[in-house]
């Protein structure tokens, strides 16, 4: 199955870290849940008319790194943050145990702060900071916020948990179409978040930059014919 898209683009993450140092609580200490290290499973919904359409992503949060897992298509790509701000992808086919992986200039999806707050967050701290704080209730660990903005084409509304730095629902609504996406589910134990990353490391990986040398390979040919990766010439 082809990858679905939804009408909010999928990107990604940044939260503190709490340093260590003693008389220093950390962020789980005080909340519950380390925003730097946490899992979210995202129901989202696509309604298009008649046509309504559900999938889930998970959103798994390590430090510099930050995990997208595609349940339906079998598919998980982690991106990591390196240097100068840029990002790396590996991209993970978990049906077939097979990844391919990306340096930044293969990538080519944004570098800086800002595109990295998207791809941790889901939304980036720019759209937050241009939108309108509609609503807010409890405080501290409890706070939640409602963003709401407008314009002629969409209007977009967000339930933010600024302790977390986490997106409980994003709503954005277009002539026709509306997509939510909303929070079923957390994980965040230590043990649970680290196994999302380092348990397809046995999966045999294969350099981009290479795919045009071994396009022999059925695997990367049936990648190729699904769009998932592009044609490469040397």
């Amino acid at each position: 199955a082809t990858m679905k898209k939804s009408l909010f683009a999928i990107m990604a993450l940044t939260a503190a870290t709490a340093m260590p140092g003693a008389g220093i609580a950390s962020a789980e200490d005080i909340c519950g849940i380390d925003p730097n290290r946490v899992g979210i499973r995202y129901t989202v919904s696509e309604i298009r008319g008649t046509d309504v359409l559900t999938y889930h992503i998970q959103v798994w949060r390590r430090g510099n790194q930050v995990a997208y897992v595609h349940e339906e298509n079998e598919l998980t790509e982690i991106w990591d943050l390196v240097r100068d701000g840029r990002q790396k992808l590996i991209r993970y086919f978990d049906g077939y145990e097979r990844a391919i992986e990306y340096q930044p200039e293969d990538v080519n999806s944004g570098s800086g702060q800002d595109a990295w707050s998207g791809r941790y967050q889901v939304i980036a701290d720019s759209e937050l900071d241009s939108m309108t704080l509609e609503d807010s209730a409890g405080s501290d660990c409890e706070l939640v916020q409602v963003y709401e903005n407008a314009d002629d084409d969409r209007q977009t509304i967000v339930r933010w948990r600024p302790a977390w730095k986490i997106a409980e629902e994003i709503r954005s609504e277009q002539e026709n179409a509306t997509v939510t996406w909303r929070v079923d589910e957390l994980y965040s134990t230590a043990g649970r978040v680290d196994d999302e990353f380092t348990r397809r490391h046995r999966y045999h990986t294969i350099d981009f930059v290479d795919i045009g040398d071994n396009e022999s390979d059925p695997f990367l040919q049936k990648m190729i014919h699904l769009g998932f990766i592009e044609h490469k010439d040397h």
